[in-house]
């Protein structure tokens, strides 16, 4: 599953905003960022107590970062485009859990609908 969001940002903006703890806490304030670079980890944050850590896999600096999520895997691709940046978001289904269709769903809207962060 994947889908891409033309943002008028600069790359290295909506890079802090999808790769850093500060960034992500303007759209996604559940996730944090626990060590960056492959091997790093991301974490999500259950609100009580509980975190689940999500293993980088791919750490390109505003580029390319991937992350195991559950058992897939998730990928913000950035791509400059003359004067904007398009965000390509792909989720790596390997297996299909209850959670498969709210995830899917989550980020689909979670990224439109906050779009306007990555537009600031």
């Amino acid at each position: 599953m994947s889908f891409e969001l033309e943002l008028n940002a600069p790359r290295p903006k909506v890079w802090e905003l999808i790769a850093t703890t500060k960034g992500f806490a303007q759209w996604f304030p559940e996730l944090s960022v626990g060590e960056s670079g492959v091997d790093g980890m991301i974490l999500f944050d259950f609100g009580n107590g509980e975190y689940e850590e999500m293993t980088i896999t791919i750490y390109d600096p505003k580029s390319v970062l991937e992350y195991t999520w559950d058992k897939n895997v998730v990928r913000f691709e950035l791509i400059e485009k003359e004067a904007t940046t398009v965000l390509r978001f792909t989720e790596e289904i390997t297996e299909l859990t209850t959670h498969t269709p709210r995830d899917i769903a989550g980020w689909y809207m979670c990224l439109q609908k906050n779009s306007g962060y990555f537009r600031r």
